[in-house]
């Protein structure tokens, strides 16, 4: 059965070191963006994610690219 792809969303995750917690272990908060084209390349997309995360109170631990699509039957 072939089935078909259709892109519609892609999102920007930037994780955020937000110190520790009463334990020691680390805690994060992530920042989202979305709206982006899927046709954006990768090279663009992080370029874009250090831009975002430079403007960030807390120090940035990983950028990360989320595609989000339908599939259905061909």
């Amino acid at each position: 059965m072939a089935a078909l792809r259709n892109k519609q969303s892609v999102t920007l995750k930037i994780k955020l070191d937000n110190g520790k917690n009463e334990k020691g272990g680390q805690k994060t908060l992530m920042r989202t963006f979305s709206h982006f084209s899927a046709e954006l390349p990768d090279e663009d997309f992080l370029r874009i994610g250090n831009a975002l995360g430079a403007l960030q109170a807390y120090p940035v631990l990983g950028i990360s690219r989320a595609e989000t699509a339908d599939l259905m039957e061909a």
